[in-house]
């Protein structure tokens, strides 16, 4: 990663170290040095995410739909970071993403949200929202 990205990142872990530490007790608050949802946790995450989609859920995976969306929640977040950080939407970052979210597609299909839409309030409308939520699993984990 370029150094530009590495301080972009570090921008946004620290300041979402303290978001995160205002939720906790002080005297837990105090230990934590890095935050749940850092940037590179969250890449993790979308990667988990992919990586078990492509294993088909390998019978000692267990995904249930609010750990599905909670991925596709911290997916969206990237794009959000990266909107406020730009530097991160290029290489080699960008080509990485871009790799994942092509491997998302590749073992989702289209549903127009059906799938999701089961697991979230009746008054979301998932046509308002990026393709990811309008896809499923072609494996669903949770049936």
């Amino acid at each position: 990663m370029a150094t530009e990205q590495e301080e972009a990142v570090n921008r946004h872990d620290k300041r979402r170290l303290k978001l995160e530490r205002l939720k906790m007790p002080a005297e837990v608050a105090a230990h934590v040095k890095e935050p749940t949802y850092s940037f590179k946790n969250m890449f993790g995450i979308w990667e988990m995410l992919v990586r078990n989609m492509a294993d088909e859920w390998e019978p000692d995976v267990f995904c249930d739909p609010a750990e599905y969306i909670n991925d596709i929640i911290v997916r969206d977040r990237i794009d959000k970071i990266i909107a406020e950080y730009p530097v991160l939407g290029q290489p080699p970052l960008d080509s990485l993403l871009a790799e994942l979210d092509a491997w998302f597609m590749h073992y989702s299909v289209y549903d127009g949200g059906a799938e999701l839409s089961l697991w979230r309030p009746k008054s979301e409308n998932f046509a308002e929202r990026n393709e990811r939520w309008r896809r499923k699993p072609v494996t669903i984990p949770w049936n």
